[in-house]
């Protein structure tokens, strides 16, 4: 999933953004904190691929500091139910 995620200075002001598109990984999260879906999402940027956009959600979830974790509460599990690392019991 990292491949679709890129930073430069000189797009978006540096931050994480989807690869190839001015979209940052935080408009995508504030997106799904509004109440959107990851289909949702895509039907308003349809030049984006669901993997492009989960791909920003897991990067979101991987670099989350302790002030993020608001972000990720927030989030219905189903929106993120490919993410979860399960670990065999």
């Amino acid at each position: 999933l990292r491949e679709h995620i890129a930073t430069d200075p000189t797009v978006c002001a540096g931050r994480p953004h989807i690869a190839g598109t001015r979209i940052s990984v935080e408009l995508v999260q504030d997106h799904v904190s509004a109440g959107y879906s990851v289909e949702q999402i895509q039907q308003v940027y349809p030049h984006l691929s669901i993997e492009q956009i989960r791909a920003a959600l897991a990067y979101a979830r991987d670099s989350a500091t302790i002030n993020d974790l608001r972000f990720l509460i927030s989030l219905p599990f189903v929106q993120l139910s490919g993410f979860f690392r399960h670990s065999p019991h």
